[in-house]
């Protein structure tokens, strides 16, 4: 499956103090790593899969909405401002 992001650069800079001018590959490494390294193992695969899918599609809607938009969106937004900060992206 393509590689499918739940959140993306604009995402991150508008919920964190990310400056706008920031470069969105130096973010994409940590965005990836904090959605597979934190995100996955608490959805398990089949339901970490059925969201990628979803997005894939453009089809979010329901309980997955809720549970994309609530939940595992801010996760990995905040994992990912911890990566990058640790991995020295920014």
């Amino acid at each position: 499956m393509a590689e499918i992001l739940i959140i993306s650069d604009v995402y991150v800079k508008k919920y964190t103090n990310i400056n706008g001018a920031v470069d969105p590959n130096l973010l994409y490494p940590s965005m990836y790593l904090a959605q597979d390294k934190y995100l996955a193992p608490y959805l398990g695969t089949s339901l970490f899969e059925k969201i990628k899918t979803i997005f894939l599609n453009n089809t979010l809607a329901g309980d997955y909405q809720i549970l994309v938009e609530d939940y595992a969106r801010r996760v990995v937004l905040w994992w990912t401002m911890v990566e990058a900060r640790t991995n020295a992206h920014l």
